[in-house]
């Protein structure tokens, strides 16, 4: 077992950085505190040797409500993102005293801060890496809203600005966004597209919340579509009902259950000098009414 502190943990995160062959774990504590710990190493009977790398606070001393970490391989660098009670997202950036050490000769800095308001707090955080080299940072508030910011990779490991900017939210919860994952998968190409066309890579986004439903997000270049709405308790909308029924059915019967859930893609921009403020990305039941003030970042 791994022990540190005595207050309590509330969250753990987890990597393998296949380049280096290290393992990365991190904890986050009551009382703000995140630590790092890194393995490379196995005990002779197997299990993995671990060691406290580095730990963080938060200025605030609140707890530590969601990790995420993520390894960009093509430019040898670690994120680490950190949520906390008062609505504080911290981003922290890995760098190299040499950068031909392939171990553990890495440390942390901070590198991002984004603040929420009260009414958007943090509950879950998924960094999700998309096509055109880009990262998302994907964050579940309890404004019942995923939050969507991203960064261009090539751009982050030398850039001494904050890279990570909003684009916009996804809708459709009820309640708190309290889980996320995300997968990067190659499509299968149309039959009509011929042997010779390339395969389009896409990014799903899953989001759980407390209104039992799980929303699964395609994201194919820079469109972002919601594609289903499944039910897992009471209080389903007509179409996530059929999405619910489907599951036990055929598979002719989940895609159209899927395609009565899906909405029109909306699409997020790149550009780095538009002040326009974020879209709403709507998610198949939601009334995308409500405004929204954006988190900040500094």
């Amino acid at each position: 077992s791994l022990r540190s502190q005595e207050e309590r943990l509330d969250c753990i995160s987890g990597i393998y950085l296949r380049d280096r062959n290290v393992y990365v774990l991190l904890s986050g504590s009551a009382k703000g505190v995140i630590n790092v710990w890194v393995s490379q190493s196995r005990h002779s009977q197997g299990y993995l040797q671990w060691k406290l790398h580095q730990s963080f606070t938060f200025p605030s001393n609140a707890a530590v409500s969601s990790l995420a970490v993520s390894y960009v391989s093509s430019i040898d660098t670690v994120l680490i993102a950190a949520s906390d009670a008062k609505g504080q997202v911290q981003i922290y950036r890995s760098s190299r005293a040499d950068p031909h050490d392939r171990g553990l000769d890495m440390e942390f800095s901070l590198y991002q801060k984004l603040a929420f308001p009260t009414s958007q707090l943090p509950k879950s955080l998924k960094f999700a890496p998309l096509v055109h080299d880009t990262l998302a940072l994907v964050v579940g508030g309890v404004d019942s809203k995923v939050h969507l910011f991203v960064h261009n990779i090539s751009t982050l490991s030398t850039s001494t600005l904050p890279g990570f900017r909003s684009v916009g939210n996804l809708w459709g919860h009820e309640e708190w966004v309290t889980c996320l994952d995300a997968i990067n998968v190659l499509l299968p190409a149309a039959a009509h597209d011929g042997p010779e066309q390339e395969r389009q890579e896409a990014t799903f986004i899953a989001s759980g919340s407390q209104d039992n439903k799980i929303r699964i997000w395609k994201v194919v270049g820079k469109a972002i579509t919601p594609v289903m709405a499944a039910a897992l308790g009471f209080g389903s909308d007509d179409a996530n009902d059929a999405a619910t029924r489907s599951t036990d059915n055929n598979a002719a019967a989940a895609a159209a259950a899927a395609a009565a859930a899906t909405t029109t893609a909306v699409v997020y921009e790149d550009d780095e000098d538009d002040d326009d403020e974020d879209d709403d990305m709507g998610g198949g039941d939601g009334d995308g009414s409500s405004s929204n003030k954006n988190a900040s970042s500094s």
